[in-house]
């Protein structure tokens, strides 16, 4: 039997309707572009389903899964709940990783400062929330170094 192809974009979850909004957006939006993929929301906090719940359904109903976490870094959710997710299921179960660090991202960093009218010369703190993991960290540093090369204010990351 063929494997049929599945996505699955992972979001941390949030008790936030704009938030659930956004992530139901993103599936929509991936179905849309995916004809023929089965294309599935999951989290790994806050709300359901699941993560591995769904990685685990999809694979038993003999899906190839792509986990994508709409997550910005490395921390402990990308490096331990999608990894024991897809892990559960080698040869049948991957995840891309998480979103970053992407130059686009501070692309969209840029304008949304922009948009909130915060003045180029006003610095700026770039922090990685919830994380200890060093490459977390890490990723935090290089973004405040690249905001800063784009920005004439100061940006500590």
């Amino acid at each position: 039997m063929t494997a049929r192809p599945a996505l699955v974009v992972c979001a941390h979850g949030t008790d936030d309707p704009d938030g659930r909004a956004t992530t139901l957006a993103i599936a929509a939006a991936a179905r849309e572009r995916l004809p023929g993929v089965e294309v599935r929301d999951a989290y790994v906090d806050v709300q359901t389903p699941v993560l591995g719940d769904v990685v685990d359904a999809l694979v038993a109903a003999h899906h190839a899964v792509v986990v994508v976490p709409v997550l910005l870094t490395l921390g402990y959710h990308v490096e331990v709940d999608v990894e024991e997710a897809v892990g559960r299921h080698p040869g049948h179960a991957v995840s891309t990783g998480p979103l970053g660090p992407h130059e686009a991202l501070v692309d969209a960093l840029v304008d949304r400062l922009s948009e909130a009218g915060v003045d180029p010369f006003v610095p700026v703190v770039v922090a990685v929330a919830g994380s200890s993991r060093p490459a977390a960290i890490g990723v935090g540093l290089g973004v405040g170094e690249s905001l800063g090369r784009r920005r004439p204010g100061s940006c500590w990351g």
